[in-house]
């Protein structure tokens, strides 16, 4: 460990080289650490992350040499996070401080109550502080919860190339916490979403389980922080009976499929990536488009409509021409392997062909925008 070379910090250096990580160099850097730290929670164990200097970088992914320690419980009670049950929530304190004596007289400093600077001074209520500690094992306590906070600005440093021991980083990370997107543009929001809800000052805030966390690295492609909805941050949640809460949940799920903004991919149909336009693909490539017949296009007529009703094979070979057309067999090698991988993950695959959509408007939001809609398809077969 004293070799500076296979310290996190190095780690940190080649990050900050490049301006920050890549989605997926972040997770293969991490991942294994935190399924390390989760195997162990299983057996009523935790990693045991007291300094920073017992993790290293091994020139491909961060690690700790520890088989497991049991949980610590000090000796203070631990500290909780006040009720607040106002319209508006106290997010944090800021303290104003005015110089009046010498030159800087008229000297503003803004202290954020939430950092402590002193490590010499001892921890009385729930505080940030630098060098990667937690209050938590500053008073005498150390447990999973304890260990996703740490785990989380350890994260943080993989993704943005903080150094946590520079008190000014810290300020400026807990400043910014709710918009991480500015330190790494390149990231996925997924990665932006599971650092910040690692690291809240208040144990009750912070993720409670590494197994949803490791879910949402694997699948980030899958996951849209914008449609995250913590309920127990809604009044009407949290007033409800236990036996209730389970109809409310109900009904916000199925408010949210008559969702009408853009986020509802049902209504609102992009075509960019995953998707191939068979009837224009079909057009032949000719001088003259009088010689273009029916026969040779893909779209919905008798012949086409008999083909898919009876479940026949459609031979695409004899409407697609794909020497000519180029971007044709990429395109659906890639709808392919999706297909592929849906069914290897899910048991089933997603590949549809739309024969029909609905076109429409939201003249309040804009009168020429045409929208479409998918409205009739039928299971396609590779």
């Amino acid at each position: 460990m004293s070799d500076y070379k296979a310290s996190f910090f190095s780690l940190l250096d080649e990050v900050k080289d490049h301006g920050g990580s890549t989605t997926a160099d972040f997770i293969a850097r991490v991942l294994p650490l935190i399924e390390k730290a989760h195997f162990l929670r299983s057996r009523n164990l935790v990693l045991g992350i007291y300094s920073i200097e017992d993790i290293y970088f091994n020139g491909r992914i961060i690690s700790i040499d520890s088989e497991g320690k049991e949980f610590r419980t000090g000796e203070h009670k631990i500290f909780k996070k006040p009720k607040q049950r106002y319209a508006v929530e106290v997010s944090g304190n800021y303290s104003e401080i005015s110089k009046i004596e010498g030159d800087d007289y008229d000297q503003h400093i803004y202290d954020d109550e939430a950092i402590q600077e002193d490590f010499e001074k001892p921890v009385t209520k729930p505080v940030y502080l630098a060098r990667y500690k937690s209050w938590d094992l500053e008073t005498g306590h150390y447990d999973p919860i304890t260990e996703i906070f740490t785990l989380g600005f350890i994260l943080a440093s993989v993704a943005y190339g903080i150094d946590f021991r520079d008190i000014d980083e810290l300020k400026r990370f807990i400043e910014n916490r709710e918009r991480l997107y500015f330190y790494n543009k390149d990231l996925h929001p997924t990665i932006h979403h599971v650092i910040r809800e690692m690291t809240p000052l208040y144990r009750e805030d912070r993720a409670p389980s590494l197994e949803e966390i490791i879910a949402k690295l694997k699948n980030y492609r899958d996951f849209n922080p914008e449609n995250y909805i913590d309920l127990t941050d809604t009044e009407g949640f949290r007033n409800l009976n236990l036996s209730d809460r389970g109809s409310y949940i109900l009904d916000k799920l199925k408010r949210r499929l008559f969702d009408i903004s853009r986020r509802n991919k049902l209504l609102y149909f992009n075509d960019r990536g995953g998707f191939l336009n068979l009837t224009e693909a079909s057009v032949p490539m000719l001088l003259d488009y009088k010689n273009i017949t029916e026969k040779d296009l893909i779209f919905w007529n008798a012949h086409i409509q008999t083909q898919f009703i009876s479940k026949k094979k459609v031979n695409l070979n004899r409407y697609l021409e794909l020497d000519k057309n180029r971007f044709l067999s990429p395109a659906l090698n890639k709808i392919r392997l999706e297909a592929r991988k849906s069914k290897n993950e899910y048991g089933f695959d997603q590949l549809r062909v739309v024969v029909a959509f609905l076109h429409w408007y939201n003249f309040k939001e804009s009168e020429d925008e045409r929208i479409s809609r998918r409205c009739y398809y039928y299971q396609f077969l590779w």
